[in-house]
């Protein structure tokens, strides 16, 4: 196998273990979004921790990731920043190629699902932020001496 080939291969494994941890990520929204309604502060506090430890491995494979791309660029003589997948899927000999174009959907759909599913949890905190803001206010009135 010659050093290109490699590196190709090498792009590959990285790319399949960022798809596969965003769809960990994916999970633990859902989970997340689940424990919100549900009021539950331990489960939340937990899945926030698993979800920063998959951030942080991610940000290690996206070092990776960009070390290959300069590796390849290299090799191929071409701008790093011209190395997307779509150009990697052109570049790329069978059954390379494949697998990059294959990256490219499935990083999407699930970069898109996470995007979706934290925009709905936003929603849910926004609403119980505010609901906690009212409550505190009532309180906050309840407490105060009542006028003369």
């Amino acid at each position: 196998m010659n050093y290109e080939h490699e590196l190709y291969t090498d792009l590959l494994t990285v790319l399949r273990d960022m798809v596969s941890h965003y769809h960990r990520i994916l999970e633990l929204s859902q989970r997340e979004r689940e424990s919100l309604t549900a009021a539950s502060l331990p489960i939340l506090l937990e899945i926030t921790t698993q979800k920063e430890t998959t951030i942080l491995e991610l940000s290690v494979m996206e070092e990776g990731r960009q070390l290959l791309l300069r590796k390849l660029a290299e090799q191929l003589d071409i701008p790093v920043a011209e190395l997307t997948l779509r150009k990697l899927s052109q570049l790329a000999p069978e059954p390379l190629a494949d697998g990059f174009r294959c990256s490219r959907t499935n990083l999407l759909d699930v970069v898109q699902a996470v995007s979706q599913v934290n925009a709905k949890n936003v929603v849910l905190l926004s609403s119980s932020l505010n609901s906690v803001r009212t409550s505190l206010s009532l309180i906050s009135r309840l407490l105060e001496p009542a006028p003369i």
